[in-house]
Formats: structure tokens, sequence, C-alpha cells
């Protein structure tokens, strides 16, 4: 299936399966690939990961349990592989994934009928909206989204290509402020806390002293670097994510803010706003998450 999907795309992996929906695991695997369509368009080396982790909760079959045995044995060297049920399985509310938007959010606005009107390149009606654009979430504050103290540490990474091989485990150095990690790319060197906003340019300077100071470490650290990139972390004053309901606008669920941990902890934020969502209780106290604990 993985080379059928290198080769073609989704929507013909899914197809393959119209004909098998009279057996009920053919028709799981089947929804979990309508379920995951979206993710493999944009990256088929994700497979592995997204049918493991939508049909884990169907693993009792024996069919699916061989197929799931099938997909990670031929899964790439290095693939996030779920423990637990961490994806939305086959079989529930959701069945699609559709992605409409050609361009960023601009403005989010409520109607006099209470509904959110959501500009973008068009604009759509929604009944609740969640904002989770981590950093960038600061851009739609406003008269409808009350503003809260994010603010963006910007982060540097410098990846020597083909080098991942000079060490065998992480190593930090604290007072350096410094990280680097062998990978399949090459060694990955990060560190950095830059406060400068979303909009400036990367600093140089930020690269040049990561790419020093890997030398340092690594006397024997020859190439240069392949690739050099900057991301943003969203942060708040007391180091705590925001997750609730906006104070102005309830019929906007925040979430953002995670620092330097968003993916560890996107997926119980993930269930705390479905729960929101569906009013129903949160998984966890979020009080103190709180949008107006400011």
């Amino acid at each position: 299936m993985q080379t059928k999907l290198k080769a073609t795309d989704v929507i013909a992996l899914i197809a393959d399966y119209e004909h098998g929906k009279t057996s009920p695991d053919l028709k799981l695997i089947q929804g979990a690939l309508l379920l995951s369509g979206n993710a493999l368009a944009a990256d088929p080396a994700q497979f592995a990961g997204q049918m493991v982790g939508r049909l884990l909760p169907h693993r009792a079959s024996p069919a699916i349990l061989n197929f799931l045995s099938d997909v990670a044995a031929s899964a790439p060297a290095f693939w996030l592989r779920p423990l637990h049920p961490a994806l939305l399985p086959p079989g529930t509310e959701l069945v699609l994934t559709l992605e409409g938007h050609t361009s960023s959010i601009s403005s989010v606005a409520v109607r006099p009928d209470g509904k959110l009107a959501v500009s973008g390149a068009q604009v759509r009606v929604f009944d609740q909206a969640v904002l989770a654009a981590g950093a960038h979430s600061r851009r739609l504050f406003g008269s409808t989204i009350a503003r809260v103290p994010l603010e963006t540490e910007r982060g540097y990474h410098v990846v020597f290509g083909n080098q991942g091989d000079i060490i065998s485990r992480t190593c930090s150095s604290a007072t350096a402020g410094f990280a680097m990690a062998p990978m399949n790319e090459g060694l990955r060197c990060a560190g950095m806390v830059e406060l400068a906003g979303l909009d400036k340019p990367p600093n140089p300077a930020c690269h040049a002293y990561l790419e020093r100071t890997a030398r340092r470490f690594l006397p024997d650290l020859r190439a240069n670097p392949s690739s050099k990139w900057m991301g943003f972390r969203p942060s708040m004053p007391d180091a705590l994510p925001v997750i609730g309901r906006s104070p102005r606008t309830p019929e906007i669920i925040l979430a953002f803010g995670h620092h330097h941990v968003g993916m560890s902890s996107g997926c119980v934020t993930g269930r705390i706003v479905a729960a929101l969502a569906a009013g129903e209780p949160p998984p966890v106290d979020i009080t103190p998450f709180s949008p107006d604990r400011f």
C-alpha cells in the first residue's frame, strides 16, 4: 500500500477498497484512509503512523491486527509510532477532512445571529471556532478576540547533513543554551531564545552562534551546514498555555501558548478542546490555563 501511495495518490488507494465494503475490516481500513487523506496528500510518509493511530482501537480484529503488523513492518526506518489510540478512528462522527482555504485567515467577526464569520480567501460561517495557531494566534487579537500577553520565542536550528553519526545520542549544554541531536538527515543543532516578534527576518548571528558552538564541542565537525531555519515558540509570561473559551467571544475556543512542548502536549489539548466544543467536561482541570487569568 505504501508503494502504491508513493506511485499514485491517496484517492487511488481509497478506491481500491470500494469493492470491499461488505467486509467490516476492509470498511474500517477505507475509513482510516478517508480520515487520513489530507495528511497523506501532504506527506505520504505519514501512512504508517496514520493507520496505526486510527486503527488501534480495532486491533481486537485479527485481520486489523495483521494489517497493522504489515504496515509497521514496511514503515520507514524512522517514523512516529503511536502506542495508544491517538487519532480519531473510523466509525465515529467524522468521515472526511476537507481543506479549502487558499490564504490565511485575516479576521473573525460575530454576526447578529451569534454565528462566527471567518474571513480568508472567502467568508465562511460557523457556530464555533478554535484558535490554535501557535504564536501566529496573536494576529487575530482585536475587537472579537481579547488580547492576551502572547509572545514568540524565536528558536534557531542548523543541520549538518550526513553528519548524524558523529555522536550517538542527544547532547546539550545548559550554559551554552545549545543542544545537538543525531538525526536521519544529519546532525541537528538547536537553541537560542530571541524575542523579536513574528515579522523580523532571521538573525544571521544566531545561526552563526550555533555553528560556532557546534564546532567548539565537536572539533572533528568539518562539513558546512546543509540547512538553517528558525521557528516560533508561542510563549506566555507564566509559562502556562491558554486553553478555554475566549472571555469576549465564548464561541471561540483558544488553545495556544505551549512554549517548547507543543508536540508533547498537543494531544491532551486536542481532547480538552473537543470536550469544550461538545459541551462536555474537559478531561483535566483547565482553571490554571484560563484565558482571563491575566
